[in-house]
């Protein structure tokens, strides 16, 4: 099962510091962004935990619904939206 959600925030968010071609990051809230394919799949999101300096970015595979699965831990967004490709 595959969920798809047309990429529009009603809130603004902080950029995600991360470039992964075919995939958009979109703010859910601070520190939280949804990663979506270009056809609009959604595929889990990445939260930033901790102090900016040393906090880490944990990647979550969503699997539809409110379930999702950690892939892990990255010391930084670029780390953590590549293992998404």
């Amino acid at each position: 099962m595959t969920a798809t959600m047309e990429i529009r925030s009603l809130r603004q968010g902080i950029a995600l510091d991360a470039r992964v071609p075919g995939l958009a990051f979109a703010p859910v809230r601070a520190e939280l962004w949804r990663v979506v394919t270009d056809r609009g799949e959604v595929r889990g999101h990445i939260e930033h935990l901790g102090a900016d300096e040393l906090g880490r970015y944990v990647a979550r595979f969503s699997r539809g619904g409110s379930r999702s699965i950690v892939i892990g831990e990255f010391w930084t967004a670029q780390a953590a939206a590549e293992c998404f490709a």
